[in-house]
């Protein structure tokens, strides 16, 4: 693999590499590798090399009501009209 050193870093960009990097608990190298595949890598590999974890927040913070009104509301997506499959 080629090593590639990026040059003038201001202090802000590094402060925030820094803290992404700790949010994200990956190396400053991995976050800036994932975002050059991300910017660059339109094709099925940089797809496939790469995890989504956007909705990563969101998870466990439904409480038990909240589940039971989603289910409510999206019920109606589970109905099969049998009229538009003819």
């Amino acid at each position: 693999m080629k090593a590639i050193t990026v040059r003038n870093i201001d202090d802000e960009l590094s402060r925030a590499l820094k803290a992404e990097s700790r949010k994200k608990g990956k190396s400053i190298n991995s976050l800036i590798l994932d975002s050059i595949r991300t910017s660059y890598m339109q094709g099925a590999e940089g797809r496939t090399k790469q995890s989504k974890h956007d909705l990563d927040p969101l998870a466990g913070t439904w409480t038990e009501k909240d589940a039971k009104e989603f289910a409510g509301a999206t019920k109606a997506f589970e109905a099969i009209d049998r009229e538009l499959w003819k």
